[in-house]
């Protein structure tokens, strides 16, 4: 302001109205200064938020994974006539924990489709929480 004043730029306008110009100033950069943080704020928020969803979506592709490989044995184990209790032992799992899956997995034989019958324990699983 002090040079445009000097070079004789707006200088009667400056001079009188010098204060309110530095005002509108101020409140120029202000503003701009608020925006750039509340951009700054909305893009932290979306990366947290997708690195919390990416978080929960790896834990459920993980989780699927290991229900997949589980059915799998299970069908395996099936085919080969093996009891529950033996099943259940040489996967070194409870009976219990082995009874809802062996379930699912015997209603489906022969075909025994693991990605359906994985599909079926992961929704039987969120359902009664198998």
């Amino acid at each position: 302001m002090n040079r445009c004043i000097a070079e004789d730029i707006l200088k009667d306008f400056l001079l009188e109205r010098g204060e309110d110009v530095q005002k509108i100033m101020m409140f120029d950069l202000t503003y701009e200064k608020q925006m750039e943080n509340a951009k700054q704020e909305w893009f932290n928020d979306g990366v947290e938020e997708g690195r919390a969803e990416g978080y929960s979506s790896g834990i459920a592709e993980g989780r699927a994974e290991g229900y997949r490989r589980l059915v799998n044995s299970i069908i395996k184990k099936l085919q080969k006539n093996k009891s529950l209790e033996q099943i259940a032992d040489e996967l070194k799992e409870s009976v219990e924990t082995i009874q809802p899956i062996y379930d699912i997995v015997k209603k489906h034989a022969p075909e025994y489709d693991a990605d359906t019958i994985t599909t079926e324990v992961l929704e039987a699983r969120e359902n009664e929480k198998v």
